[in-house]
């Protein structure tokens, strides 16, 4: 029930009301009350659960098998003894160099001697060596341990 104030107040607000509406002497005033309702959200951070990360580092040896290269030589001495007026060039004769070896000799008339040549020959050998090496994997495990919060709880 309305207090008398308050019932002056809504009737002199109805009689505005009435007049601007202009409705007849004789219709009554029918208060309807309207209602609105708000909404207020909020959020907060609220802790489900917690991870356990376990990493572990497992180590292997592996063999492992490639070609390797080497060069080897072979050194041959090839005897000569011929004279000869220049002294020759080093050549080369396939995968063989050859390199000459000269010495001077006294005769009436000096002469170049060829007393040898020295071939050497290169070869390109390939072979495999297997070589042990160490080889790491990392696994990783994660567990959820929201249950184990959740039981002590309780």
């Amino acid at each position: 029930m309305m207090s008398n104030d308050t019932e002056s107040n809504n009737q002199s607000s109805y009689r505005k009301a009435s007049q601007q509406l202009e409705l007849p002497a004789d219709s009554k005033v029918v208060m309807i009350p309207v209602i609105e309702e708000s909404l207020h959200v909020d959020k907060q951070l609220v802790e489900t659960g917690k991870l356990r990360i376990v990493k572990r580092i497992h180590e292997e040896e592996q063999v492992i098998d490639l070609p390797l290269s080497r060069e080897e030589f072979n050194v041959e001495h090839v005897a000569i003894n011929e004279y000869v007026d220049t002294p020759p060039a080093v050549r080369y004769e396939g995968d063989t160099t050859v390199y000459p070896v000269l010495k001077e000799v006294l005769v009436i008339e000096k002469k170049l001697v060829l007393v040898e040549e020295v071939r050497v020959t290169r070869k390109l050998v390939t072979v495999n060596e297997p070589q042990r090496v160490i080889v790491r994997k990392e696994e990783v495990s994660v567990e959820r341990i929201s249950d184990e919060l959740e039981r002590s709880a309780l």
